[in-house]
């Protein structure tokens, strides 16, 4: 690191990032700030994917691509039944399960419930 400063440098700022982001996930406020935002957000979306057929239109866009890490993540952490299911199409929660496995499989359908069409 002596030979490359900027590379310390850099190398610091995300290792204090990293220590802000723990600091935050002890504080229950900050936590309940970022549910709430995040529950705003996926509102947003299903209502703008009730109007369009992907988030800005009819074609995939940039911002469908920075949706899925979103999604991919909820459903990682196993909350997609909390977040993504709940701000579905309003399916029962067997029908959206069922379309999402298909959307996943390689023989995949295009009929898609709102958040399954991006994700």
């Amino acid at each position: 690191m002596a030979e490359s400063p900027d590379l310390a440098s850099v190398y610091h700022l995300k290792l204090k990032d990293a220590y802000d982001i723990a600091d935050k996930l002890k504080d229950p406020d900050a936590l309940k700030e970022s549910e709430e935002q995040l529950v705003q957000l996926l509102g947003e979306v299903e209502l703008q994917l009730n109007e369009t057929y992907y988030l800005v239109g009819d074609e995939f866009s940039m911002e469908d691509v920075m949706l899925i890490p979103l999604l991919a993540l909820i459903e990682l952490l196993g909350l997609e039944v909390d977040y993504i299911l709940a701000y579905g199409t309003g399916l029962a929660h067997e029908e959206v399960e069922s379309e999402l496995s298909e959307i996943r499989s390689p023989q995949s359908t295009i009929h898609q419930p709102s958040f399954a069409r991006v994700w």
